[in-house]
């Protein structure tokens, strides 16, 4: 859904990761091609189950995995996990696919915060790049809360990040 360079940041816009049959099918041309070292997954465990690779699978691999799950549409994810999110894709040392089912709530709500993060940016500016990149995400109030709080607690008033 989402895929981020060390710098500057892509964002695909209609990649879509799918494990049909045992098989891996997209999950090889993100590490080969994409070289992706790191997944933020923000799906629950049943969706992981249907739809992605889960830890196990990530790390037969090669590839580090952190699983924030979030109900989707109606909730966004909680502070705690969207600081955990955004340090994992800081500290995880090469690129990283972020991603939910559709890839419009909850893994926007992670990528927005990151943007945010990286380059002391408001909430309006992230989803604006988020959306220039890829129109269907859809922010709710919930998820406009908490890219909200996320700004006031972690970088209004501070110093750019580095």
């Amino acid at each position: 859904t989402f895929f981020f360079n060390d710098c500057p940041c892509v964002i695909l816009p209609d990649f879509v990761l799918q494990c049909v049959d045992g098989e891996i099918d997209q999950s090889s041309l993100l590490i080969n091609k994409e070289k992706v070292r790191a997944v933020v997954s923000m799906n629950e465990d049943y969706e992981l189950q249907v739809f992605s690779l889960d830890g196990e699978g990530w790390s037969k691999l090669g590839v580090q995995f952190l699983q924030l799950s979030t109900t989707d549409i109606f909730e966004a994810p909680d502070q705690e996990k969207l600081r955990r999110g955004v340090d994992f894709i800081n500290t995880c040392g090469g690129n990283v696919y972020v991603h939910c089912k559709a890839g419009r709530t909850r893994s926007a709500t992670l990528v927005g915060c990151y943007l945010m993060k990286k380059h002391s940016w408001e909430p309006e500016q992230a989803v604006q790049l988020m959306k220039f990149r890829r129109p269907h995400i859809l922010l709710r109030s919930k998820q406009w809360q908490a890219l909200n709080i996320f700004f006031a607690d972690n970088i209004a008033g501070k110093s750019p990040a580095r």
